[in-house]
């Protein structure tokens, strides 16, 4: 399935690890929701929420603010407003 298939990703690279105990997470990741900093404000901390459901603990979740260069955003605004709702979330 194409990655951009509605939970493949999750069932292919997340799921399998469910049954390992974790410590914490650090996400980097974000260039392609650059465009999206609104919907990322819902999505972001919802996919947090429902990891430490799913793996029953309180983790620690870290994010790596993304780097402010995307070749189709020159003056650099979606990646700002990316990097705001990765604020809002932390």
């Amino acid at each position: 399935l194409p990655p951009n298939t509605p939970a493949s990703l999750y069932n292919a690279m997340i799921h399998p690890l469910l049954r390992f105990p974790i410590k914490g997470a650090i996400w980097y990741q974000g260039e392609s929701n650059a465009g999206k900093a609104f919907e990322y404000r819902t999505l972001f901390p919802t996919m947090i929420r429902d990891w430490r459901k799913r793996w029953g603990s309180e983790f620690p979740f870290y994010c790596v603010e993304l780097a402010p260069f995307n070749a189709g955003d020159p003056d650099g605004v979606q990646y700002a407003e990316l990097r705001d709702a990765q604020l809002h979330t932390a």
